[in-house]
């Protein structure tokens, strides 16, 4: 029932965005409508763009950005350089942990997670440290380059054992306009043999967010959700599944400025995040986890040249299915914004 109700219920957030983009036209735009968050005093009615941060600092005076739409899908935002939207609401749209980004970036990612207490006879703990570099060419298409590696913690009288698998990223954006962003993903992983991983996945879905200051009274409040596929290709023992399905839906809540000191733009979330077996001999088996966390840059400080162009990110994975392979997942994450 969980799986049922969460799934119908981002499918419903994407045929959403869907069906607004390919109008060609946001049904709630900059231009048309006001956000129901008043602005504080003396801020522009304009949309401004800050193109040097994804914490989306206030930059210098420019047009505001033009909306992208499936109805301009091959006409905008292939020519146009790569811009950060920054919302007359102040309300950011930042990368997360669990929940897929949805937005053109470029920065530096390095994460680091450590599973403990797997539920596995050979396995006690796992530990993970994986580095993105994401490129956006223009407003429409970025690549990301990206490699992990895992070191398993065994039991008592099992080997140890370690291994690497690189990735590669596609992103397409279709739509982003004042209230809301979506995108298409690609992703290819190569397989981590060592650790006994066979199969190249191919991961692929649409993600997306939504300003929910422009659907209620709420102060910087961001809506985010994704909906992904995973197919598995190569040899695998028999009854291993062949494909699954990953879906989240994720909030989050703004409290302090791009510029304060160490805890700029400090956001709290929450991260709603399932993953279903679509085939093999648990087909239907389902996780379900809650990740609560905390981001925030650096801020500006006058004595310490620290940057709101980095940014930490903290959070656990807490399953909360009858399904769970593992206690929990701490996560950590550093990104240098270029």
């Amino acid at each position: 029932m969980v799986r049922r109700s969460a799934l119908d219920f981002i499918l419903t957030l994407l045929l959403l965005a869907v069906s607004r983009g390919a109008s060609g036209q946001s049904s709630i735009s900059a231009e048309d409508s006001t956000p129901l968050v008043q602005q504080p005093s003396g801020a522009d009615e304009e949309t401004t763009v800050d193109t040097s941060s994804a914490e989306y600092n206030p930059g210098p005076r420019q047009d505001p950005l033009s909306d992208l739409t499936l109805g301009n899908f091959f006409s905008a935002g292939w020519n146009d350089d790569f811009a950060v939207r920054s919302r007359a609401t102040g309300t950011p749209d930042l990368p997360l942990l669990r929940v897929q980004s949805n937005c053109m970036l470029r920065l530096f990612r390095a994460n680091f997670y450590e599973q403990t207490g797997l539920n596995s006879p050979k396995r006690k703990d796992l530990i993970d440290c994986d580095g993105w570099i994401d490129w956006s060419f223009n407003r429409r298409m970025m690549l990301e380059v990206n490699d992990a590696y895992q070191w398993v913690d065994p039991r008592t009288g099992s080997p140890s054992a370690s291994g690497g698998a690189p990735g590669l990223l596609g992103r397409i954006q279709l739509v982003d306009t004042e209230p809301s962003s979506c995108c298409f993903n690609f992703k290819v992983t190569a397989p981590n043999v060592p650790l006994a991983v066979t199969q190249t996945t191919l991961n692929y879905g649409l993600a997306g967010f939504e300003d929910l200051a422009y659907w209620f009274p709420l102060d910087r409040v961001g809506l985010y959700y994704s909906f992904t596929l995973d197919s598995y290709a190569g040899p695998a023992a028999k009854g291993v599944k062949q494909t699954d399905a990953q879906y989240d839906i994720s909030l989050a809540k703004t409290i302090t400025d791009p510029d304060t000191p160490i805890f700029g733009n400090l956001t709290l979330f929450v991260e709603n995040f399932a993953q279903t077996d679509l085939d093999g001999s648990e087909a239907g088996r389902t996780l379900v986890t809650i990740t609560p966390g905390m981001r925030f840059n650096l801020g500006k400080c006058d004595r310490m040249k620290m940057g709101s162009n980095n940014c930490l990110i903290f959070g656990t994975d807490i399953p909360v299915s009858e399904y769970r392979p593992w206690y929990a997942t701490y996560r950590f994450t550093y990104i240098k914004v270029f």
